[in-house]
């Protein structure tokens, strides 16, 4: 409600920015759609019918792990906290009387300050995609999605504690049991982890639309940066380049932590006594060792994953090009 008051009357103050217009009524759609239907909207994308089906109880789990989990959860909130206070920063920086607004993210004056058509462009894109975006951040969106790869990931810590506890003491029925509700939970986790991180179709649809202008601000961010463009300072483009980073570092962690719990299955099972076990619980093991074979991953229609192996990637590159930029740069001044 606030978001929408702040755009209300910065529309007032000059009605005739059409970037500001289109970003503005964008947010005010948001944030009505959030207000008014906030416990439906968070329900749709967190599927709570979904996790209270398939999830493992949480009595399951030892004291020690549900300790550890709640702490986890606290740190969650903690960052959830500095999130919403760097997103409170980033829509603070486009008010009228803050940074180098006057000067800088009218496009108006843009169009008359510089008669560069990409650099015109680019920054009426980049208001619009900045603004929806920080409204979208505002509204918890990108922590809603965060939290539903929390909940997989402490399914998985579960799943593994009670693999863990399968103990062979001559007892073939409490263990064969033991091992077929694992199973059980396995299966049912897989199909949570199809509904919350592949097959759910409103994720699908919005993670890639998120990344995109995410990625476009980073790196509009940085040229500004670069270019100098500021006449003032580069705070609202500093503000916004850590902000983005810091949601994208969010998504890949959550997902090289469903990765790595998913994979760790695979090792726990190799790790129990299952040589010493009966026939049925050794097939009723090696059922559950092939289901797992494959880890779970956070990604964006199969095309991109969200792990660590995509920071690499992507920074061996930018770095590539940044020294390949330099050594021509160099031998351009010797010549």
């Amino acid at each position: 409600q606030i978001l929408i008051c702040i755009s209300i009357v910065y529309l007032l103050y000059n009605p005739k920015l059409i970037s500001h217009t289109i970003s503005t009524l964008l947010i005010v759609e948001t944030g009505l759609t959030c207000t008014y239907f906030q416990d439906k909207f968070k329900d749709q994308f967190v599927n709570n019918h979904v996790i209270a089906q398939y999830s493992i109880p949480i009595h399951k789990a030892s004291k020690k792990l549900q300790t550890k989990i709640k702490k986890h959860m606290d740190l969650e909130k903690s960052a959830a906290k500095f999130a919403h206070v760097l997103t409170s920063v980033g829509i603070l920086t486009f008010m009228p009387f803050i940074g180098d607004e006057y000067d800088i993210t009218i496009s108006i004056r843009l169009m008359t300050d510089y008669s560069d058509g990409f650099i015109r462009q680019l920054l009426y894109w980049y208001d619009i995609y900045i603004i929806n975006l920080f409204g979208y951040y505002a509204l918890e969106f990108p922590l809603i999605l965060i939290k539903r790869n929390r909940v997989i990931y402490y399914q998985y810590m579960i799943l593994n504690e009670m693999i863990e506890n399968l103990k062979y003491e001559f007892n073939f029925e409490l263990n064969y049991k033991n091992i077929i509700d694992c199973i059980k939970s396995h299966i049912n986790l897989t199909i949570l982890s199809e509904h919350l991180l592949i097959s759910n179709s409103k994720f699908g649809t919005v993670l890639p639309i998120l990344l995109a202008e995410t990625v476009f601000l980073q790196i509009s961010s940085v040229y500004f940066i670069l270019a100098e463009i500021s006449p003032r300072s580069n705070f609202r483009f500093i503000v916004t380049l850590i902000f983005t980073f810091y949601i994208t570092g969010k998504f890949i962690q959550s997902g090289q932590e469903i990765k790595d719990a998913s994979e760790q299955i695979c090792q726990t099972i190799y790790n129990t006594d299952w040589y010493k076990w009966d026939d049925p619980s050794k097939k009723a093991l090696l059922m559950m060792l092939r289901q797992c074979a494959r880890p779970v991953s956070f990604s964006v229609f199969k095309a991109i994953d969200l792990d660590y192996k995509l920071v690499p990637s992507v920074s061996i590159q930018l770095f590539y090009k940044r020294v390949q930029k330099t050594l021509i740069f160099s031998i351009n001044q010797i010549k």
